[in-house]
């Protein structure tokens, strides 16, 4: 919510608040990830974003709206988003959740918001989330440059902000295990490929590290015999098979992507056209 709270100081509008872009270090501590559709300098807080965007699941009625009004948005999105988050995380699905867009859409517009009683949600962190997503600005806590009220509120009472802010509170779980970083929760397709490090580009072009080794280089290197050609040919291969498994999975992404925008657009049509 920290990491929130300062992005909206520095004028940041994320637009894509979702469990997949939030992640631990290595100390666990909360990080932010992917700012690809942030949108940043905006000198209307509420109304200055114009760019219909975001996961379908954690769009804000302002953002629908917007589809037809093009009245604008503002900082007030990512509060809804995070209202959305911490819903899923207490029940395991985001509040208006439906496999079918259009349904979805009208729930999140509609809807009234629920609490299963098998979930066991405070009082405290019911009433959070009511406030985050409220549907109408004026109500919705943090909307209107107001991010103290949510600082303020009883579910974070017992959070020391100034301490968080110096990273000295100790977070519930740190992904180590023996001191090495814990990756079980990550498919094993990614963490089975080398790490590499990219570059920085400099007025030359691309950087040289000098006296760097990679395990996965120095065993190719074993397996060369020294011979710089060979060496050169089996990183090439092993470079080939590497781009050739992130592709495939990339291609899957874009196309289950495309799926959602395309389902998401035409949900879109479907409601600004809905007799009222």
């Amino acid at each position: 919510m920290l990491t929130v709270v300062f992005l909206l100081l520095l004028r940041i509008v994320y637009r894509d608040l979702k469990p997949e872009n939030v992640l631990l270090d290595h100390e666990g501590h909360v990080r932010i990830t992917d700012f690809g559709l942030s949108r940043d300098d905006m000198e209307d807080d509420e109304h200055g974003a114009m760019t219909f965007c975001g996961t379908p699941e954690y769009l804000s009625p302002e953002m629908i709206y917007h589809r037809k009004t093009q009245k604008g948005y503002g900082s007030s999105v990512d509060w809804w988003s995070l209202g959305t988050l911490m819903y899923e995380m207490f029940t395991g699905w985001p509040p208006f959740y439906d496999k079918n867009i259009r349904t979805m859409m009208q729930k999140i517009l509609h809807a009234p918001l629920t609490f299963a009683p098998k979930f066991k949600v405070s009082q405290e962190a019911q009433s959070m989330i009511h406030g985050l997503l409220a549907r109408e600005l004026d109500d919705r806590l943090g909307a209107n440059n107001n991010h103290q009220a949510i600082m303020d509120h009883p579910f974070y009472a017992s959070i020391n902000w100034d301490a968080l802010k110096r990273r000295e509170l100790n977070p519930p779980f740190v992904p180590t295990v023996k001191g090495e970083t814990d990756i079980t929760n990550f498919d094993t397709g990614f963490t089975k490929m080398p790490v590499r490090l990219t570059p920085e580009k400099t007025e030359k072009g691309l950087a040289k590290f000098e006296d760097f080794t990679f395990s996965e280089r120095s065993q190719l290197n074993e397996d060369s015999n020294g011979d710089e050609d060979d060496l050169i040919d089996k990183m090439y291969k092993q470079d080939e098979a590497e781009d050739a498994i992130i592709e495939k999975e990339r291609e899957k992404f874009d196309k289950e992507d495309e799926r959602k925008r395309q389902e998401t657009m035409k949900a879109l049509k479907e409601l600004e056209h809905k007799p009222k």
